[in-house]
């Protein structure tokens, strides 16, 4: 399921909507599964550099007491 994917790094996003780019989905399931395959095809470096940004931005807004807005 989607909502199982391995990621929700906004890095991933630009490459999905260009995978997904002019397809047409007929059913959510289809979309779903067109997503899935995106994710399963992408390589763990990707995933790796994702979550080590999500955790620099993380400390960086701790570090200034959750008064951090990301410009």
């Amino acid at each position: 399921m989607f909502a199982r994917s391995r990621t929700s790094d906004p890095l991933v996003f630009p490459l999905l909507n260009e995978y997904l780019s002019g397809t047409h989905f007929s059913s959510d399931i289809d979309v779903i599964a067109s997503v899935e395959v995106f994710l399963q095809g992408q390589d763990e470096h990707l995933y790796k550099t994702g979550i080590q940004k999500l955790q620099k931005r993380w400390n960086k807004c701790i570090e200034v007491c959750r008064d951090y807005v990301e410009k």
